[in-house]
């Protein structure tokens, strides 16, 4: 598969608005409708990027992600006002909770100038989703610093696969400077110490 291939398929991503959506606890209305298709926007990113990214390390860490979030013990919430997906720890050390935000907009961010758009939100998908599963593996307290630098590194091993030679993505700033700090994503020598094999999921009794 060339790459430029993959930033077509991630410009399919684009939600469909004409969907038929459900939720069976908030009332009927225009917050709700906006509620459930974010919802439905970050399950279909997460599940492309579990089941077709053409990256088993994007795969694999997506699909951890998949299980986090589906079991709710990453809990994905419209909250408090931020500028882009955001994982939060919440609570005290006897009882922590992490959970992901998603900003108000998060839909028109999604669909505004599409690819461009559409690869950096799912970029975004990879660094929370990092977060989660360092969040999941007892990483957060002990070195978080570390923790950053594993989501940057993931998010710049995502960016690599994307990637077409011919520029037609067009990454901005913020995306070069990920690839400059990690420009062979997870085998940068930087980041390659931090690594490390994740826990197996366990479902919640």
């Amino acid at each position: 598969m060339n790459k430029q291939t993959v930033a077509e398929m991630i410009a399919a991503f684009v939600p469909n608005q004409e969907n038929t959506f459900h939720q069976e606890t908030m009332p009927e209305g225009e917050l709700k409708d906006a509620v459930v298709k974010m919802s439905e926007a970050f399950t279909g990113g997460v599940g492309f990027l579990k089941h077709f990214f053409p990256n088993p390390a994007i795969r694999e860490l997506m699909t951890m992600v998949w299980d986090l979030v589906g079991n709710r013990i990453t809990p994905v919430a419209c909250g408090p006002s931020v500028p882009t997906l955001t994982l939060a720890v919440m609570g005290n050390r006897q009882l922590l909770q992490a959970i992901i935000f998603m900003p108000h907009n998060w839909l028109q961010m999604i669909g505004h100038k599409p690819p461009n758009s559409v690869i950096y939100q799912m970029g975004g998908l990879v660094f929370v989703g990092s977060q989660a599963v360092d969040f999941y593996n007892g990483k957060f307290l002990d070195s978080p610093h570390d923790v950053e630098k594993r989501a940057r590194a993931h998010e710049a091993e995502y960016l690599i696969t994307v990637d077409d030679p011919i520029g037609t993505v067009g990454f901005n700033d913020y995306q070069k400077k990920l690839l400059d700090e990690y420009p062979k994503g997870l085998a940068t020598p930087s980041i390659r110490s931090l690594l490390y094999k994740s826990k197996p999921f366990v479902k919640p009794a």
